[in-house]
């Protein structure tokens, strides 16, 4: 079967990394081999004595991360189409949602972040740990913001459920480095236009769910990329650090903290290079969740807002039904 084009350009990086493991320069490769997309996964077992035991290690690293990019040579990058309606929907279903799952949602420090300039873009970046991220960033935005609402998912999740669209979100292929430029400057444009509301992005530069308690965090560098492109647009960006945590506590549901930090402001001048910049992401949301955990574990809850109180679990309707007959609820009763 011939190859096309895309083919054609992931056989040509293989052929280089091969020839760079098996030690030579030489245009030919140590083994026959055909324009087919039937090499890619040949059987490794009939080249024991052509190639060496490096070079079939690459082949099997090269053919199996070109596989993976091919998957999505030909996809679209799922882009923004927002619906008043898709928004009003989600707004009742996801307060259902969070009322139904969690027996409070607490929210520290986004009213804080009131006096900023709306003028001025943000990114909201956060740790990746639970099903539910993202979920409560339409929430927080009607509550606590006067934003337009962008928030970045994995292409194979958002194709799934993409009436996420609707919302605000748009989705990123990292297996393909091309897509994956194209995603952040379509971030950049979105966070660029002019409105009279404050543009916002919510990302998860851990790109994959991971416990709340891993170390190290590890980002991609996309976020500080797209700070990046927007100071080329615009003469600042927000830069803030938001992170959850969901703990069982006294209560049958599980409570859900949100925390915010103060915003940093990036300009042209104060920008660092984006390596810089992740690895100071990074240090600033693994220190954001221990305090935070550590805020939750001495029940500090004073700086907290409870912005959803869950539906009675079994132990309170338990409590207020023997409350309704007058049958203590003391130990000694």
């Amino acid at each position: 079967m011939p190859l096309n084009l895309d083919e054609l350009g992931g056989y040509a990086f293989l052929c280089r990394n091969l020839r760079k493991a098996h030690g030579t320069s030489k245009s030919r490769l140590p083994f026959k081999a055909t324009f087919s997309a039937h090499f890619l996964t040949a059987d490794l077992n009939e080249m024991d004595d052509l190639v060496s035991q490096s070079a079939k290690s690459t082949v099997h690293k090269f053919s199996s991360c070109y596989l993976r990019t091919s998957t999505f040579a030909n996809t679209a990058m799922l882009t923004v189409r927002r619906s008043a309606l898709y928004t009003a929907w989600f707004r009742w279903y996801s307060r259902r949602a969070f009322k139904k799952y969690f027996d409070k949602v607490r929210v520290r420090g986004a009213r804080d972040l009131a006096t900023m300039n709306l003028q001025t873009p943000i990114i909201f970046y956060l740790n990746h740990s639970y099903w539910w991220d993202g979920f409560w960033s339409q929430l927080l935005t009607e509550t606590y913001f006067n934003q337009n609402l962008y928030i970045i998912i994995e292409y194979k999740q958002l194709v799934r459920y993409q009436f996420f669209t609707r919302l605000g979100a748009f989705s990123i292929v990292r297996e393909n480095p091309r897509e994956a430029i194209k995603t952040i400057q379509y971030a950049t444009e979105k966070l660029t236009e002019p409105s009279p509301k404050q543009n916002a992005l919510w990302i998860f530069p851990q790109g994959i769910i991971e416990h709340v308690d891993k170390r190290p965090i590890t980002f991609f560098s996309g976020t500080a990329k797209i700070a990046e492109q927007v100071l080329e647009r615009t003469p600042s960006v927000y830069l803030c650090s938001a992170v959850t945590r969901i703990d069982y506590l006294e209560e049958q549901k599980p409570e859900l903290f949100i925390s915010f930090h103060t915003p940093r402001i990036l300009t042209k001048d104060t920008f660092p290079n984006p390596k810089l910049l992740t690895k100071e992401m990074q240090a600033e949301t693994e220190s954001h969740l221990d305090d935070l955990k550590h805020l939750i574990l001495s029940r500090e809850f004073e700086s907290f807002e409870t912005l959803i109180e869950g539906t009675r679990s079994v132990n309170r309707w338990f409590d207020s039904l023997k409350a309704t007959f007058g049958i203590s609820t003391d130990a000694q009763s």
